[in-house]
């Protein structure tokens, strides 16, 4: 194999939460009760976010009119500090394949997640420097699972399909990645739709697989 591509959200971040997790994340930075109300409203303007169709600058103000309050600036910082690994050793497990594979098996994170957002993680986790590719939605302005967004990461990478392994946690991307040609691995808490796919428990696993 070529190349390995890694989901960010379920592979570096929790992304069986995700919604949840995060629009309690901004309720916290906004200082407003968290309530499904917020949630399903995040979960929209998030959206717009992630495809590009409005600035950062844009939804803070977007959640901040919500609820009624003042955009003081600090908002991204705050929010940012929140941000976390799903795992520890994640790091040190791309940092490995990486050490082990060299330039003969290319790495790179494919996200329907800012790219703001994903440079601060990857750079304060020292993870950047091992990726030969990072391809955000919000900048290619479409989401995975469209064919479009695997696209563009193959592009970078300059490796066709069949020459990846995909490795993620969202049963759609995966299916869309299997149609594509590549092979994908499924890592993360089992979901009621996760049988069909081969599974590991840790990005190490992923040497099992390269041939």
């Amino acid at each position: 194999m070529k190349a390995i591509i890694i989901e960010y959200e379920g592979v570096i971040i929790d992304g069986k939460h995700l919604v949840e997790q995060k629009s309690k994340q901004i309720a916290a930075v906004l200082k407003e009760p968290w309530s499904k109300e917020f949630m399903d409203y995040w979960k929209n303007t998030f959206l717009h976010l992630t495809e590009g169709r409005i600035t950062l600058g844009e939804y803070y103000s977007k959640l901040a009119e919500m609820v009624g309050k003042p955009v003081t600036g600090a908002e991204d910082t705050e929010f940012m500090k929140g941000e976390k690994l799903r795992d520890k050793d994640i790091p040190a497990h791309i940092a490995e394949l990486r050490r082990k594979y060299g330039a003969k098996t290319k790495l790179g994170i494919l996200a329907n997640y800012p790219s703001r957002w994903v440079e601060h993680l990857l750079d304060a986790n020292n993870i950047s420097r091992n990726l030969q590719a990072i391809v955000c939605s919000d900048k290619i302005k479409t989401r995975k699972p469209h064919e479009e967004a695997f696209n563009a990461i193959l592009e970078k990478l300059q490796v066709r399909a069949n020459e990846c392994i995909y490795v993620g946690h969202n049963t759609h991307d995966l299916e869309a990645a299997k149609d594509m040609g590549m092979k994908v691995l499924y890592l993360g808490d089992l979901d009621s739709h996760a049988g069909q796919f081969t599974t590991i428990a840790s990005l190490l696993d992923i040497q099992q697989h390269i041939n």
